[in-house]
């Protein structure tokens, strides 16, 4: 289902964000295939194909997925700790 609706997303010519029952959906799909990678029940295949799949839904409504975490500067010590 995930790769079928990126497949007509990708082929209509408006640019609009998801209706709030698309995203919905997609976010439980999103939900679903995180527990099934977790479970390591997927195969390299339906990984690559579950990536290609999210990207073309991002490319179409960039809201859909969080956004990436910043980065936070640490200091050594705080990476490697204190020699005792």
């Amino acid at each position: 289902a995930l790769t079928l609706s990126a497949k007509i997303l990708a082929n209509t010519s408006t640019n609009t964000p998801a209706s709030p029952q698309i995203r919905s959906l997609l976010i439980e799909t999103l939900d679903i295939l995180h527990e099934l990678v977790s479970m390591e029940q997927l195969s390299v295949r339906q990984l690559c194909n579950a990536a290609w799949a999210i990207a073309k839904h991002y490319n179409r409504d960039p809201t859909l997925l969080p956004p990436p975490p910043t980065a936070a500067a640490t200091s050594t010590d705080d990476v490697l700790g204190a020699a005792e």
